[in-house]
């Protein structure tokens, strides 16, 4: 919230089930590697060495990317959305979040960072298993949009 901002809560239990949202989140996210791990120890007797050797990067970059998308939406794209959204104020329309609607907003917000910064991963799990090559990327790269060449039309 902007300096200044305030929630409100405009049922009886918002904020008690806000807090109970927000522990439950907190510990899903704390208690992810050990859920991760115990995912790997099930699935990993059951993959060849050189699946193996692809998997750890690959599950170990995805967290990374996904945990800088989340912190770049935290700490780069919420403030600056918020101070935008808010931005719509006036003398007759006043901001008033309740803290039910911002956490879900936030979490929303921020997962979908987590999920954009996940594309690189993705380009490249597609291209080791042959799906696209940089020679396709290139091609799809210089293709003209259907917007630009109505431009370029006019």
């Amino acid at each position: 919230m902007p300096k200044g901002g305030s929630l409100i809560f405009i049922s009886v239990a918002e904020a008690f089930f806000t807090y109970m949202k927000v522990a439950f989140i907190a510990s899903v996210i704390l208690t992810s590697p050990f859920v991760l791990y115990q995912i790997w120890a099930f699935v990993a007797p059951g993959l060849y060495q050189k699946e193996k050797k692809y998997a750890i990067p690959f599950v170990a970059g995805g967290s990374l990317f996904f945990a800088l998308g989340v912190l770049f939406g935290y700490f780069v794209a919420i403030p600056v959305g918020f101070k935008f959204l808010l931005g719509y104020a006036t003398d007759f329309i006043k901001p008033m979040p309740s803290m039910k609607e911002y956490l879900s907003f936030s979490i929303k917000f921020l997962l979908a960072f987590g999920l954009v910064f996940e594309f690189p991963v993705v380009l490249v799990l597609l291209a080791k298993i042959g799906i696209i090559d940089a020679k396709m990327l290139a091609r799809i790269g210089n293709m003209p949009s259907s917007s630009s060449s109505s431009l370029q039309r006019s």
